[in-house]
C-alpha cells in the first residue's frame, strides 16, 4: 500500500470485492487470447531489436532485457502503444527503487512514519511522486488520443469507460483510486513476469538437454513461422518448461494472510484470529512430500500429472485471490521464449554456474 495505494492488490473484504469486480473482466482468459497477436508483435519486435543490438555490442544483462521486454508488453496491454527502450529503462528504475525501499521497510525492525523526514522516507516519497506523475500523464495522453492504435482497447480505457461492476464505487479518469489501480496493474504486470523470464533464460541456458529438447519442439512445430493459438497449444514441452520455471522459482515466494477467525491446525496448534501467516509458495514447491527430487530442474515431471498434486502447484496462488494476471503472464512467457529461441542460442556467461537452491 505504501507504493501502490488502494488497489486490488492492497485491499481486502468488501473493498477488495469492488476492486476485483472492476479489474477482473479484461484479464479473463477469453479476453487475453484476443491479445495474442498484439503480445506476439511486442515480443517479436523487441527480440528483433535485441538481435540487431547484439550484433554490434554485447548484451549486458539478460535480466535487464527481460525487464524491458515485460515493460513493453504491459504498456501495450494497458495503453495500446509500445514503450521505447529509453522510457522502459526509466520506468524500470522507478519500480526497482520503490520496491527496494518498501522491502527494506517491511524487513526492518524499526520504521518511522512517512511524515518523519528520514533518508528512506524522503527517497520513497520522491520516487513515488515521479512515478505516479508519469503514470498519470500516460493515462491522460492515452484517454485523450483520437486515434486507435490497436483493434482491442487497452485495459486503461476499458476500466475508465466500461466499469463492469455492480458496486456503488466506480472509476473516474482523475481519481486517486483509478491512478492507484493502473499503477498496481503496471507494477504487478511487469515485475513478476520479468523475474520468471529471467529465471527461464537462466535454467534453459544451464540445462543443455532441456534447451535442445525445447528448440527441437519449436523448430519442428513452427519451422520459423509465426506462432498461432493452435500451434501454441501443440508446444507441450514449452508448457512443461514454463510450469517447471514457475515451480522451482515462483516469482512470488511468500503470500501474507491474516487469519479471520481462531483456527486449530491438524496437530492441535491454535492460530488466533488476527494472526499474520506467511504462505510459503517456495516451500510448497520444493517439498519432497509433493515433488520427486524437488531441487532438480526437470520439466519432464509435467509431461504426466502423476508427479503433481494440483494443490501443491500454486505459482499464482489459488482460490478467490488467484492472481488476475496469470493468463497474461503465461501467454507472455511462452511467446517471449518462442521469439528468443527462434533467434538466439542461450549460454551461461561463465563456465562455472552456481547451483540454485
Amino acid at each position: 500500500e505504501l507504493a501502490m495505494g488502494e488497489s486490488v492488490f492492497t485491499t481486502d473484504g468488501d473493498l477488495w470485492m469492488e476492486h476485483h469486480a472492476q479489474v477482473l473482466p479484461p484479464f479473463k482468459n477469453v479476453e487475453i487470447v484476443k491479445r495474442f497477436d498484439e503480445i506476439w508483435q511486442v515480443v517479436n519486435t523487441f527480440t528483433h531489436q535485441l538481435l540487431e543490438l547484439s550484433s554490434t555490442q554485447p548484451v549486458q544483462s539478460a535480466c535487464e532485457q527481460s525487464k524491458y521486454l515485460t515493460h513493453a508488453t504491459i504498456h501495450r496491454v494497458l495503453f495500446e502503444n509500445s514503450l521505447p527502450i529509453a522510457d522502459s529503462a526509466r520506468w524500470t528504475y522507478w519500480v526497482d527503487e520503490v520496491l527496494k525501499i518498501v522491502v527494506a521497510r517491511n524487513t526492518s525492525a524499526i520504521n518511522f512514519p512517512l511524515w518523519v523526514p528520514t533518508r528512506s522516507n524522503l527517497a520513497l516519497k520522491s520516487v513515488k511522486r515521479e512515478f505516479r506523475s508519469f503514470i498519470k500523464q500516460a493515462i491522460v495522453d492515452y484517454l485523450h488520443r483520437s486515434d486507435r492504435a490497436e483493434p482491442i482497447e487497452g485495459v486503461v480505457k476499458q476500466l475508465a469507460t466500461k466499469p463492469a461492476c455492480p458496486y456503488k464505487v466506480g472509476y473516474s479518469e482523475g481519481s486517486d483510486r483509478f491512478l492507484d489501480e493502473v499503477l498496481t496493474l503496471y507494477v504487478a504486470g511487469f515485475e513478476t513476469t520479468s523475474l520468471a523470464l529471467s529465471w527461464a533464460l537462466y535454467f534453459i541456458a544451464t540445462n543443455l538437454q532441456v534447451q535442445n529438447k525445447l528448440y527441437k519442439e519449436i523448430d519442428e512445430i513452427l519451422n520459423g513461422a509465426t506462432p498461432t493459438l493452435e500451434s501454441l497449444k501443440a508446444l507441450t514441452y514449452l508448457n512443461c518448461v514454463v510450469n517447471e520455471i514457475l515451480r522451482i522459482e515462483p516469482p512470488v515466494h511468500l503470500i501474507p494472510k491474516i487469519n479471520t477467525q481462531d483456527t486449530v491446525l491438524g496437530d492441535g496448534i491454535l492460530v488466533p484470529k488476527g494472526t499474520i501467516a506467511l504462505v510459503s509458495i517456495y516451500g510448497v514447491h520444493r517439498n519432497p512430500k509433493y515433488w520427486d527430487s524437488p531441487e532438480v530442474f526437470n520439466p519432464d515431471r509435467f509431461l504426466t500429472r502423476s508427479d503433481m498434486n494440483a494443490k501443491a502447484f500454486l505459482p499464482f496462488a489459488q482460490g478467490l485471490h488467484t492472481c488476475l494476471g496469470s493468463h497474461l503472464a503465461i501467454m507472455e512467457l511462452k511467446l517471449a521464449l518462442i521469439a528468443i529461441c527462434q533467434k538466439f542460442r542461450l549460454e551461461p556467461v561463465t563456465k562455472e554456474v552456481k547451483e540454485v537452491a
